[in-house]
């Protein structure tokens, strides 16, 4: 599942703000899907309003080792939404109603890109991955929505947990006095900010001034853990308000630096983010019904729309898959699964209209002369329907390569106009089973709508 990179390709992943700050796609457990309980919960009274800007900027550090070129980047992102607490079961979840959120990132002398919400408002169901995680999963009331989306919604220091930190700081007193002192759990600084694991922390809160109202507390320290495939080490300096009253922390104003190593899905960088973040009393309530329904749909893993402009391709796809590449007439995917890939996806698109489509047999010789050497057997070849009355072949195949035991799920998805695509997912043979028929999905969603401006390619692709 390698893949050699060059600058431009590895620039192409970089199509989301969660692709530097390794907050992309928030991949979730293969166990996830269905593990969340019937709604049995409660809802706090309380609705707030938020208002966030968040700059970010560092360098990325591209291409390979002994050839690695420094490219700087910036990130800023405003966002405007409100947010009502649900407990469901002992977790905490938010219901939001996003307002306007926006996102503008440079690279280098790269053209700048803009991510924003369209249409607003946006209503979601914002909640962890896992138990484990930091990183947030959101399930949206009225649409699907794209993986540039979600990372545009994922923030670290967010509210949510912010919430749940002032549960901890206020447990056991209704007010805060100066020298007060809290050590921070491995389990709420990996939420605080979107890790997958922390290892070590030295992060406290500490309180700085107080009234009979309210305090101002410092929150700093390191910590060093573990986002999706990488080490990761973050150290933090910020500032927050806690109101005695009703219990929350607002006025968030926070400095942190993040370092990360490379990865399967990004290259490593470092950057230093700041945060403003200001909260208000909601005048309009996010209503139970609309809780309700989103809560709902949490049983499952969120479905998210990929669009490639240069390609003119759609599909649908789990958040577990990352996008590694993107190019003229190309693509690779990756599933990322508890810190480790699970399968690689290759795709290659066609703009030729071919005159006489291929037929399943013909298909299936392709892929045996591709695999050549390396196949041991045909498991599996059928006919599926696809999106836009497209026909859909699927080949599976097993064999091995470097004496490593292999599964190949080979498609090739003609459409209505005669334009065709080609994947081929390659999983190794013991993960099989834990990787499951998640390439059904984006091969049966797969779409063209529009002649791709990539070249023709005759290639069955490996």
């Amino acid at each position: 599942m390698s893949s050699t990179l060059n600058r431009r390709d590895l620039m192409s992943a970089f199509t989301t703000f969660g692709a530097v700050l390794g907050l992309n796609h928030f991949a979730t457990g293969m166990g996830l899907a269905g593990s969340r309980p019937q709604w049995r919960g409660a809802v706090i009274d309380t609705t707030y309003s938020y208002e966030l800007d968040l700059q970010s900027e560092g360098i990325v550090l591209l291409g390979p080792d002994e050839d690695t070129k420094k490219v700087a980047f910036t990130i800023g992102s405003q966002q405007s939404f409100s947010e009502r607490s649900v407990i469901i079961n002992g977790d905490r979840m938010a219901s939001r109603v996003y307002q306007k959120a926006e996102m503008v990132k440079r690279f280098g002398a790269l053209e700048p890109e803009t991510v924003s919400i369209q249409p607003a408002p946006l209503e979601v169901l914002a909640m962890p991955e896992s138990p484990e995680s930091g990183r947030m999963i959101f399930h949206c009331a009225d649409r699907q929505i794209s993986g540039q989306v979600t990372n545009l919604l994922q923030v670290p220091l967010s509210p949510i947990w912010l919430d749940e930190m002032a549960a901890v700081l206020f447990k056991d007193k209704a007010k805060l006095v100066v020298g007060d002192r809290v050590a921070l759990s491995a389990d709420l600084v990996t939420k605080l900010f979107c890790l997958e694991e922390v290892r070590e922390t030295s992060i406290v809160c500490e309180v700085e001034k107080a009234n009979e109202t309210q305090a101002v507390l410092k929150l700093s320290g390191d910590a060093s853990g573990r986002s999706l495939d990488v080490a990761t080490k973050i150290r933090v300096n910020a500032s927050v308000r806690a109101i005695f009253e009703t219990r929350t922390l607002s006025q968030l104003r926070a400095s942190f630096f993040e370092q990360r190593e490379k990865g399967a899905i990004s290259p490593a960088y470092a950057a230093t983010t700041k945060i403003k973040l200001d909260q208000t009393l909601a005048a309009t309530e996010i209503s139970a019904a609309t809780i309700r329904q989103q809560t709902d749909r949490s049983g499952s893993a969120p479905i998210l729309v990929y669009t490639s402009l240069q390609n003119h391709v759609e599909f649908q796809h789990t958040p577990q898959w990352h996008l590694v590449l993107d190019q003229k007439g190309a693509a690779i995917w990756r599933l990322i699964a508890d810190g480790e890939p699970m399968t690689q996806c290759n795709m290659l698109f066609s703009s030729e209209q071919s005159k006489t489509p291929l037929d399943l047999k013909t298909f299936v010789s392709e892929v045996e002369s591709s695999l050549a050497g390396n196949l041991t057997q045909i498991l599996k070849q059928e006919t599926l329907k696809g999106a836009n009355q497209a026909q859909v072949f699927r080949i599976e195949a097993i064999g091995k390569e470097d004496e490593i035991e292999l599964v190949w799920v080979y498609y090739l998805i003609q459409d209505a106009n005669g334009r065709t695509a080609q994947l081929v997912f390659t999983t190794e043979a013991d993960l099989k089973d834990a990787v499951g028929q998640t390439d059904v999905l984006i091969a049966q969603s797969f779409r063209q709508p529009a002649a791709p401006v990539a070249e023709a390619t005759n290639a069955t692709v490996r």
